[in-house]
């Protein structure tokens, strides 16, 4: 998170403490000293991308802070790529146990991020894919 994503943040989350609603992207400018609307939209995509608020587009006040950020699609899709391709790999016997302990934490919290179930019983078919 970039300084001016952190200070935007930060400047919702007290409007909202405050108040008890998000703030207009004119209040979000002036409290983070931005004069542009369209550079404040900016930034509250790029928070509302890397999972730290959501809102809902053409409407005023909507926008929530999010307790955690998800992991993003992007990482995701690596990940499930990276287990998948060291699967399919022959191992040597003394890398099998080192790569299957990782694979199998990696595996774990994929299936958490997902909000799967975790372990041999997940289901590999549930998985997303991406387009």
């Amino acid at each position: 998170m970039t300084p001016v994503q952190r200070r935007c943040l930060d400047a919702i989350t007290g409007y909202i403490a405050e108040h008890g609603y998000s703030p207009s992207h004119e209040e979000i400018g002036a409290a983070i000293r931005h004069r542009s609307k369209c550079s404040v939209g900016r930034i509250l995509r790029q928070l509302r991308d890397r999972g730290y608020i959501r809102y809902a587009p053409n409407r005023s006040r909507s926008i929530e802070v999010l307790d955690r950020p998800p992991v993003p699609t992007s990482v995701m899709y690596a990940a499930e790529r990276l287990l998948d391709s060291v699967r399919s790999e022959d191992l040597e016997a003394g890398t099998a146990v080192v790569a299957t302990d990782a694979l199998g934490a990696l595996d774990e919290a994929v299936a958490e991020a997902r909000g799967r179930p975790t372990g041999a019983g997940a289901p590999m078919a549930d998985r997303e894919t991406r387009p």
